[in-house]
């Protein structure tokens, strides 16, 4: 993976998450079930875990 795309996908990461943490506040204002919830937050823990894996393709990249 070439380094210069990395700031873009970090970038795109961040806004899906922001849009993520958006729903997810919907629907605990609006009461939702708990199943849509616990899916929201399944893709939040997918988020974390891809974010982890550019920040250690990213860190060996900057240290040259």
């Amino acid at each position: 993976m070439k380094t210069d795309a990395l700031p873009n996908k970090v970038e795109v990461r961040r806004a899906k998450i922001r849009d993520i943490v958006d729903e997810l506040a919907q629907l605990c204002d609006v009461g939702s079930h708990p199943d849509e919830i616990r899916d929201l937050l399944d893709e939040v823990m997918a988020f974390c875990e891809q974010a982890s894996e550019l920040l250690l393709l990213l860190l060996p990249a900057r240290q040259y």
